[in-house]
C-alpha cells in the first residue's frame, strides 16, 4: 500500500509536513531526518553545532584570549601564548592577544620576557585553560619590584661575619665583620 505525501513509514503520517529542518535542509519522507543545506547544522538544522556560530551559514567560532596587567611600572614586558603568540604590555590594564583560538582548543599564557627600567618581576595566574565557547578574560599579570638595594651596588650579595652570613650592608654596620 502506498501513502499520500510519498511516505513510506508504517503508519502513513508525513514526517515533514511541520517542516522539521527549519527550512535550511532536506527532510527523509520515512525517517524525518533532515539532510541540512549546511553540515556544521545540527541534526535538525536549526542552529550551528557546538563551535560554530553565525546561523544559517556557520563557520568556524573564534574566541580571544586576555586579561588584566597590574603593577607594571618597567618597560619591556611580553607575554606569550601557546609559545608564539607575542603581546607586548607597555602599561596596567587589560590586553588581548591577536590570535584567536578556535572551541575547545588549548591556551597557555606566560611571561616571555621581564620588564625593565625599574626591573619588575611578572607572574601570571589563570594562564591556562580550554576555550569552552566564550572570549577569555580571566588571564591575571601582576608585577612586583625586584629588590635592589642600591648601597650594596657591586658587593657581594652576602657577607661573612666572623663566620655568619649577612647581607652586605649589614656586615658593614658590624664591627669586626670580613668583607669578601
Amino acid at each position: 500500500e502506498s501513502c499520500e505525501h510519498g511516505c513510506e513509514n508504517a503508519a502513513c503520517i508525513d514526517l515533514c509536513a511541520t517542516d522539521p529542518c527549519h527550512g535550511h535542509g532536506s527532510c527523509n519522507a520515512s525517517t524525518g531526518a533532515c539532510t541540512c543545506d549546511d553540515p556544521e547544522m545540527t541534526a535538525d538544522c536549526s542552529a550551528c553545532k557546538t563551535g560554530y556560530t553565525g546561523y544559517p551559514d556557520c563557520v568556524l567560532a573564534t574566541y580571544t584570549v586576555g586579561g588584566t596587567v597590574s603593577g607594571l611600572i618597567g618597560t619591556g614586558l611580553i607575554l606569550r601564548n601557546n609559545g608564539g603568540d607575542e603581546e607586548p604590555i607597555s602599561a596596567d590594564g587589560p590586553f588581548t592577544f591577536n590570535a584567536e583560538l578556535s572551541y575547545d582548543s588549548s591556551y597557555s599564557v606566560t611571561v616571555y620576557q621581564q620588564p625593565s627600567s625599574p626591573a619588575q618581576t611578572c607572574t601570571v595566574s589563570n594562564g591556562r585553560g580550554t576555550i569552552s565557547g566564550a572570549n577569555i578574560n580571566t588571564v591575571s599579570v601582576t608585577c612586583r619590584d625586584v629588590s635592589v638595594n642600591r648601597s650594596c651596588d657591586g658587593m657581594s650579595p652576602v657577607c661573612n661575619d666572623n663566620g655568619t652570613p649577612v647581607s652586605c650592608c649589614d656586615a658593614r654596620l658590624v664591627t669586626g665583620g670580613t668583607f669578601p
